[in-house]
């Protein structure tokens, strides 16, 4: 293979050898600039009455190259693996035969769905609905065409790809079995395991129902990291779901999913969801909010608190990075700046701080309110020390000021919040930033009650961080268009902070414990679990009204990266 690659691809090395199937091999490649993916495929072509000279069976191995290229101009977008080119090579033609080598040099992606939700079970109940939100939407794209539509015969989890900035990707592009003749149309290969019960006991052909009830055996995956009896072989499977229903482990399974799930594994096709445009409308109206009106209405920034004037040398003076350890420890951040001074910039990066006067409020949500969820009620007293919060999320900018480069997926301007950063990147980023002494205090992410005490303007009543109008204080999924935003856009909360809900979720310090609040304590004992789980607050540019409230809770894998994900600095006494 690595001769065929090198005809064709002579800048790349092959790295490792990545997966192999019946269609071919992948080998993870790079040159000096990035890595790839490239897939090859052994075309092969008898003599037929079809196909009977060697002119004959050269133009048809041509012919099944072209196809497959269209092919991918067909179905290329959203939801499918990037492909960057195609080549034929190592062509051979007989008087019996035709062979050649297609080579396809596509996006590597890191993992597949199938290990992504093993190695990190049970993966959160936000997580779980994006993917099989995101399946769904590709699926349907895919499918829309009717006669001429595309579907997945081999449908599985381990087919399913997590490409370098978390889109849900299919990576095996299907089809190419579908192109080299027409006869493998009627005999399209597929996985027992994961096919509908027409496709595996009938040998039916493969439908748009058929789709949807393997459709239902991955969304099942995706929530229990198994197979609906998993023991069993495929054939008492179906007649266990079919006579048994289906039951899970994972208690945070929503009721409308399981009844979702469920009716995708009828037995009887027909009685499955007729369309994936059917299947999306009804995910989207499980994350959906009440009927009450949200305006969005017409952005635009506003000018940042003035600082009370003081001359910048009497502050560094006061911060004096030379201060005894003494000195430090008998004066703190808090001691330092205090009022009337209302604001700070750190130097190196010109991060802004903004103080946040201590107090007591109701943390979380009453018992009655209809956009809660359980792990966020009950409502309980919390009281918050005084401490400095960051004006805005840590931009891009500030981050490549402190570590040297942008791990960011939406590079635009030096005022984007930095994103795909994990927990942990940001405690190396927290550790860099500490180098310097700063008169007593330290840089930390907030905890969960600093967070909601700051965004709801020092625990006020407020359904997002500034009031209850959420397209006025808020980039979320409905006026984001489908991005983050530079920070300071929209209108500051009663502190002059910006952008608490919306635009990046931003992590906490602390473990997420779904039932923290029933025990009314913020001392949250480190879980047991192999991934350690963090709490994450504000919502995102991609998530809807209810998730960006100010209240809003979730849980993140402290390991994972996403578009959405960033943080905020505060600064607190010595730890």
């Amino acid at each position: 293979m690595k001769d065929i690659i090198a005809k064709c691809l002579p800048t790349y090395e092959i790295v490792d050898k990545i997966g192999e199937g019946i269609h071919g091999s992948v080998f993870k490649v790079r040159d000096p600039f990035k890595e790839r993916a490239v897939k090859v495929v052994p075309i092969r072509v008898e003599r037929s009455r079809l196909y009977k000279t060697e002119t004959d069976l050269d133009t048809k191995v041509s012919q099944d190259f072209h196809a497959v290229r269209e092919y991918y101009e067909s179905i290329k977008g959203d939801g499918v693996i990037g492909v960057y080119d195609f080549h034929l090579v190592d062509k051979h033609v007989s008087k019996k035969e035709a062979e050649a080598h297609l080579v396809i040099l596509m996006e590597l992606c890191p993992v597949n769905l199938h290990d992504y939700v093993i190695d990190r079970f049970p993966v959160s109940c936000g997580e779980a609905l994006f993917y099989m939100k995101s399946l769904a939407r590709v699926l349907e794209r895919l499918s829309r065409g009717g006669r001429s539509s595309y579907l997945l015969t081999d449908f599985k989890p381990s087919n399913l790809l997590l490409s370098e900035d978390n889109r849900l990707v299919i990576g095996d592009l299907g089809g190419l079995k579908r192109l080299s003749s027409v006869s493998t149309i009627t005999n399209a290969q597929f996985t027992p395991n994961w096919s509908a019960p027409e496709l595996v006991l009938k040998g039916e052909r493969p439908s748009l129902f058929s789709a949807v009830y393997s459709y239902g055996l991955v969304a099942y995956y995706i929530w229990e990291g198994q197979l609906p009896y998993e023991k069993e072989d495929f054939i008492e499977r179906i007649r266990q779901i079919k006579e048994n229903g289906i039951t899970y482990d994972n208690p945070s399974v929503p009721a409308d999913v399981h009844e979702l799930i469920l009716q995708c594994l009828s037995f009887d096709a027909l009685d499955r969801p007729g369309s994936f445009e059917e299947i999306v409308q009804r995910l989207d109206r499980i994350d959906e909010v009440s009927s009450r009106p949200l305006p969005v209405l017409k952005t635009r920034k506003t000018k940042p608190l003035e600082a009370v004037p003081r001359k910048e040398e009497e502050l560094s003076a006061t911060l004096d990075m030379g201060l005894r350890k003494t000195e430090r420890a008998a004066r703190t951040v808090s001691d330092v700046l205090k009022e009337p001074l209302k604001t700070w910039k750190e130097p190196r990066t010109g991060m802004e701080f903004i103080w946040v006067a201590g107090g007591t409020f109701k943390m979380g949500c009453d018992d009655q309110d209809p956009l809660a969820y359980e792990h966020e009620k009950p409502a309980h007293d919390v009281h918050v020390a005084g401490f400095w919060m960051g004006r805005y999320p840590v931009t891009q900018m500030q981050w490549k000021a402190v570590m040297g480069s942008n791990p960011s997926h939406f590079v635009k301007t030096p005022d984007h919040p930095v994103e795909q950063i994990s927990w942990d990147e940001v405690q190396r980023f927290l550790t860099k930033f500490n180098e310097h002494p700063k008169s007593g205090g330290v840089f930390t992410l907030p905890s969960e009650s600093q967070w909601e005490f700051s965004a709801r303007s020092g625990g006020k009543d407020e359904v997002y961080a500034g009031g209850n109008d959420i397209g006025d204080v808020c980039w979320f999924k409905d006026n984001s268009n489908h991005s983050t935003q530079e920070v300071g856009l929209k209108k500051p909360n009663g502190l002059g902070l910006y952008d608490m809900c919306g635009n990046v979720m931003e992590w906490c310090g602390d473990y997420f414990d779904e039932d923290a609040y029933k025990k009314a304590s913020r001392s949250v004992d480190v879980p047991n679990r192999h991934v350690m789980e963090r709490a994450v607050r504000g919502g995102a540019f991609n998530l809807d009204a209810r998730r960006c409230r100010a209240a809003a809770r979730r849980r993140m894998a402290q390991g994972l990266k996403y578009i959405n994900l960033g943080f905020r600095v505060v600064i607190v006494d010595e730890l």
